[in-house]
């Protein structure tokens, strides 16, 4: 028997982990899966409630702690005493049993489910828990956060930390003003002879079969690729943030220095300063983004490695501007109930991503898909164009 059975049979651990088969399914990462080992993990700290319908990992918090939506931005603290409920296994059909186990915690209980799952969310509504918000972590994965407060509460109950409106954005359209004319609601949006000027000159220049390819795990057979006009290097073909990179990256990388500067593809596009003039706070990042065609695809993934992302003054949002495009690309978000939000960004348009949050995008057309792809410091009026 080896060290990390804890003393528990192989085929014991095998079959508790079959159990967990459609549990797992959901997990798109090796922390969040429940495999034999991290079942004698759980098994010896006695954390397994083990039933015949159902089962979860559970244990009271010893130390308070914040629960987050992403980094820094928190919709919860657990508190010394609370109970946490999470990691539930159970048979759709037959909830009674694990719904009475739930409800009848005294202690203030955090149920954490799938967002993305119906019955895990109905679970946690029939068992009494009030639905706070979701976390988001860098594998893609959309937590569901419940809670509830230990009955006969005489001061109100808990207070739960209000998140900033832009944190439940996903996509969203630029717009130049309050008035929309005709019938076409992009007329006011970019300057459509920029963006035919920027797709020229990408042609002229024989520049689109150039595009660096893009570092990722998600990058699917090499389809993403880009070109910076803005970056932590003078040269073009270095599209990567420092911050985004591991050890090993800044290992090899220790004796460069890197800053923000402009690239010398930068003047040859004056086109995308005029795009930009209406812009009032600092601009970071310019590149250009391709997407292959016959099925070019990024597959789901967050990007939360780089702290100056978010929507609150002075981090960073990102916006897209589509220079070449087909109907067949598809970028999709991910919201914090689980919802799949598809939009096709035309050319002539642009939009607001919030990259924290899950995304992907597919390109099942004939034809590049080639985005202008900006990073603008947030403050008031630029959330408020949006």
């Amino acid at each position: 028997m080896k060290p990390w059975q804890k003393g528990y049979e192989l085929d014991y651990l095998k079959g508790l982990e079959e159990n967990w088969k459609e549990y797992n399914i959901h997990s798109l990462s090796p922390f969040s899966e429940m495999k034999k080992n991290r079942i004698a993990n759980y098994l010896d700290k006695d954390m397994l409630v083990i039933e015949e319908d159902y089962s979860y990992v559970t244990n009271i918090v010893t130390s308070p702690s914040k629960i987050n939506m992403f980094k820094g931005v928190p919709i919860g603290e657990k508190r010394k005493g609370d109970r946490v409920v999470e990691k539930i296994n159970f048979d759709p059909k037959k909830t009674h049993d694990l719904v009475k186990r739930l409800s009848e915690y005294e202690e203030p209980t955090w149920l954490l489910v799938w967002k993305e799952d119906i019955h895990y969310n109905k679970i946690a509504v029939m068992s009494g828990y009030e639905y706070i918000g979701s976390k988001f972590n860098s594998f893609g994965e959309i937590v569901g956060v419940f809670f509830k407060d230990a009955p006969n509460q005489f001061f109100g109950g808990r207070d739960h930390p209000n998140k900033f409106d832009g944190e439940n954005w996903t996509t969203r359209p630029l717009i130049e003003d309050d008035t929309v004319t005709g019938n076409d609601p992009w007329d006011h949006v970019v300057d459509k002879d920029a963006i035919v000027s920027i797709w020229e000159k990408l042609v002229d220049y024989g520049m689109v079969e150039n595009f660096e390819n893009h570092y990722s795990n998600y990058n699917e057979g090499d389809s993403w690729s880009a070109i910076s006009l803005r970056g932590y290097s003078p040269d073009s073909n270095f599209i990567t943030d420092p911050e985004e990179m591991n050890k090993k990256w800044h290992e090899k990388h220790k004796d460069q220095e890197f800053k923000m500067q402009d690239t010398e593809l930068r003047e040859k596009f004056p086109e995308v300063d005029r795009l930009l003039e209406w812009v009032k706070t600092p601009i970071h990042r310019i590149r250009f983004m391709k997407l292959s065609p016959g099925g070019g695809t990024l597959e789901r993934h967050t990007d939360q490695t780089d702290p100056k992302v978010g929507t609150q003054d002075g981090k960073l949002m990102r916006f897209h501007w589509p220079i070449r495009s087909n109907p067949e690309v598809v970028f999709s978000v991910w919201d914090g109930d689980g919802y799949e939000n598809k939009t096709r960004m035309a050319v002539g348009t642009c939009w607001y991503i919030d990259i924290r949050k899950p995304h992907r995008a597919i390109n099942n057309g004939s034809t590049d898909r080639i985005h202008l792809v900006v990073d603008i410091e947030a403050d008031e009026e630029l959330r408020s164009r949006l």
